[in-house]
């Protein structure tokens, strides 16, 4: 019966699913039970030695979903802190919100179409750089720090405008915005030949 259906245990149990963010259980006046979720949005996939986690757009960190894929950039390397297989919420070792500034990586990404389908994988390196891998052609982006991501993304637009069409895709097997006003581009050695 209506009267014994628990609204407030229903939207516990569906918020402990980590796919969602939050639920809102009732009864119409017309006696049907009525369940609104809002779904959490990933902007990066986190792929760590102790499985895959999605990052969405608070910061929440939660395990990959089985019957849920979504494509966003995979973040894989040295990460600055350890999720155990299970973990659901902030990163609890998140030294100088590092979280925070991937995020601000991966929403810049998200929001602009050209970048979001250029970029497939974030590399964090031993020493905390950003190694960018991009879907079409051969060369990797030496991105450095997390700051002046805008700034950043200009200079590897201009390689992309201005070089690429000049030289080809794979004449470069790096291209480095670690400086600022520079762009730093070495040559592929294999092609050099």
């Amino acid at each position: 019966p209506v009267s014994d259906t628990n609204t407030h245990l229903i939207e516990k149990l569906l918020n402990q699913r980590s796919a969602i963010k939050e639920s809102q259980v009732s009864i119409t006046e017309a006696g049907r039970l009525l369940i609104e979720i809002t779904q959490r949005k990933p902007v990066l996939r986190i792929q760590s030695s102790n499985g895959g986690f999605y990052v969405d757009e608070t910061q929440y960190i939660f395990p990959l979903v089985p019957s849920f894929t979504s494509y966003v950039p995979i973040v894989s390397g040295h990460i600055p802190f350890t999720l155990n297989a299970d973990h659901r919420g902030m990163a609890l070792e998140d030294d100088g919100n590092w979280m925070g500034k991937i995020l601000e990586l991966g929403n810049y990404l998200s929001s602009d179409p050209f970048w979001n389908s250029q970029i497939e994988q974030i590399y964090v390196d031993a020493q905390g750089d950003i190694i960018l891998s991009p879907r079409v052609g051969n060369h990797k982006i030496i991105f450095g720090d997390l700051k002046d991501i805008e700034t950043k993304f200009n200079k590897l637009y201009t390689f992309y405008k201005n070089i690429v069409p000049a030289q080809g895709w794979d004449k470069y097997s790096s291209v480095n915005l670690k400086y600022k006003d520079q762009i730093i581009c070495k040559i592929n050695k294999k092609k050099k030949k």
